[in-house]
């Protein structure tokens, strides 16, 4: 991946690479912003989803290449699929 235009100016907190997709082949970046976004890109700097959070997102964590686990700023905890629904 050569760059990635956020296309705004809020800070970019936290950046994770993880193996998202349907089949786990393919890397995705996914980037937590102070604009209480979650956004994942592929790994040519294409916007795949992005998701809005109740606060601004401080450390992605991937597990078990199935689940994302968002700590936000309001010292909460989210656990989402690689779907980035919310569970």
């Amino acid at each position: 991946m050569n760059e990635v235009n956020k296309g705004n100016t809020f800070i970019i907190w936290t950046m994770k690479w993880g193996p998202i997709s349907p089949t786990n082949t393919k890397n995705v970046l996914c980037v937590g912003s102070w604009d209480k976004r979650i956004t994942f890109y592929d790994n040519q700097g294409k916007k795949m989803v992005e998701k809005m959070v109740d606060a601004d997102p401080i450390q992605i964590t991937y597990m078990n290449n199935n689940f994302i686990m968002v700590s936000l700023s309001d010292n909460t905890v989210n656990l989402y699929t690689k779907d980035m629904n919310h569970i």
